[in-house]
């Protein structure tokens, strides 16, 4: 049995709202809004769905077999997945963090890590990059999904599909 298109739609939804928050910055705008706790929310659970549907792609990749079009899907979903991935592993740091300096920062080690999270957290929080990178998440994410409703319902279902399929090789 196929579970994957069940695990599919809600990650989809929960990261592309997030994706555009963070490109469109509405915080700017409306300042009595709490963005950062409610982008965290669509984040943590769209990077989570987003996995599960991952996980699933696989399963159903095996009972569909393999083919050109569903490997690209599967790089695009595992692309999609690590791009939005990042910006969770921001959310990580401060957690991870706290834990990890329990240790002793005198430890060589939890400093190296500790240096490293710092270094990650400095180039991630600059603007232009993370809009690059949303904007880059949403592309592949689109692209993703593109190419999952070419393998479901054909490659004339998207008017774009046909576009896409030829500049990927497919």
């Amino acid at each position: 049995m196929n579970i994957h298109p069940i695990f599919v739609h809600f990650p989809i939804a929960l990261l592309s709202i997030w994706g555009l928050i963070e490109i469109i910055r509405p915080w700017k705008w409306f300042k009595d809004f709490n963005w950062k706790s409610s982008q965290a929310v669509l984040l943590v659970v769209g990077i989570l769905g987003a996995f599960a549907a991952l996980n699933t792609g696989e399963l159903a990749e095996e009972i569909q077999g393999h083919s050109k079009l569903i490997e690209t899907h599967s790089t695009f979903a595992g692309a999609t997945t690590w791009l939005f991935a990042l910006f969770f592993i921001e959310l990580l740091i401060p957690l991870v963090s706290r834990w990890i300096s329990k240790i002793g920062e005198d430890n060589k080690i939890v400093r190296a890590i500790l240096v490293l999270f710092s270094w990650y957290q400095k180039i991630i929080s600059k603007p232009w990059i993370r809009i690059i990178l949303a904007i880059l998440a949403l592309v592949t994410l689109v692209i993703t999904g593109m190419l999952g409703g070419a393998i479901v319902y054909g490659n004339t279902a998207d008017p774009l599909t046909k576009y896409l399929l030829p500049l990927l090789g497919l």
